[in-house]
């Protein structure tokens, strides 16, 4: 009498979302570390992403003093770190990789500007461990027909700089 093993196989969504959890813990913001990837639909990681400065220049250091980074970093429109889904993004189109029918995996949901630019890159559906609250983001993704799926992780907080209030 033969048995088979029992093992248990956790889904795509929460296989990729944990892997968006690993990447954010690369990300060079003292305020929040956020991490993302393009799925295809095939299944295959097409790029990924975290929130940090721009290639070469250097990274964000914290003004205990201010509560801001010392580098160019007063309000969130004049942060120098690029959103870990617009990094993503980018480094598919660097890469000539993005593709229909794509799926973004984020430790949060978007903020409006990386709404607009999933939108152009044609992603389909987003899902997101964590909630960051912009209505127009919402609003945008409504229209655009982007289906936004929140999906808690439990290791949401585990090793890393979240939104939510400690």
């Amino acid at each position: 009498m033969s048995s088979k093993p029992v093992f248990s196989r956790s889904g795509k969504d929460e296989t990729f979302l944990e892997m968006a959890l690993v990447i954010s813990k690369r990300a060079t913001c003292t305020r929040t570390q956020q991490g993302a990837l393009l799925v295809d639909s095939r299944g295959f990681v097409v790029s990924l992403g975290y929130n940090g400065s721009p290639s070469g220049m250097k990274h964000c250091e914290w003004d205990e003093s201010a509560h801001h980074s010392k580098v160019m970093c007063v309000k969130h429109d004049q942060c120098m770190c690029l959103h870990a889904e617009m990094n993503a993004i980018i480094n598919a189109a660097r890469h000539a990789s993005i593709r229909d029918e794509l799926v973004l995996y984020s430790t949060s949901s978007p903020c409006c500007q990386c709404m607009k630019a999933i939108i152009q890159a044609g992603v389909k559906r987003i899902v997101y461990a964590e909630e960051y609250h912009d209505d127009f983001a919402r609003e945008l993704a409504k229209e655009a027909g982007v289906e936004m799926v929140h999906l808690p992780h439990p290791k949401t907080a585990e090793g890393r700089r979240t939104y939510a209030k400690s």
